[in-house]
C-alpha cells in the first residue's frame, strides 16, 4: 500500500511540474517531506531495532535522536495548492 501511495504522489508531482506549476510542486514536496519525517519519528519511537538504527545511521547526517524527536510546526491540519 505504501508503494502505491508513493507512486500516486510521484505521478501527481510529475503532472504538476509538466504543467509548469513549480511553486505548487515545491509546496507539495515540502509537505511530503514533513509527512515522511513524522512517519519516521513515529516508527523510531515505537520500534526498537538495532538493524533499523544502523541502516539510518549509515545514510543520515542527522542523529537518531533528532530524527526520533522530530516535530513539525505545520499542525494537524494543512492544505496543499492545486496544480490545475
Amino acid at each position: 500500500m505504501l508503494s502505491f501511495n508513493h507512486l500516486m504522489r510521484y505521478q501527481e508531482l510529475a503532472n504538476c511540474m509538466e504543467r509548469g506549476k513549480f511553486e505548487e510542486t515545491t509546496e507539495k514536496l515540502r509537505h511530503s517531506v514533513i509527512s515522511e519525517r513524522e512517519l519516521l519519528a513515529d516508527l523510531l519511537k515505537s520500534v526498537s531495532s538495532s538493524q533499523l538504527d544502523k541502516y539510518i545511521e549509515i545514510r543520515s547526517d542527522e542523529s537518531l535522536a533528532a530524527l526520533r524527536d522530530y516535530k513539525s510546526d505545520r499542525g494537524d491540519r494543512w492544505s496543499e495548492p492545486a496544480c490545475q
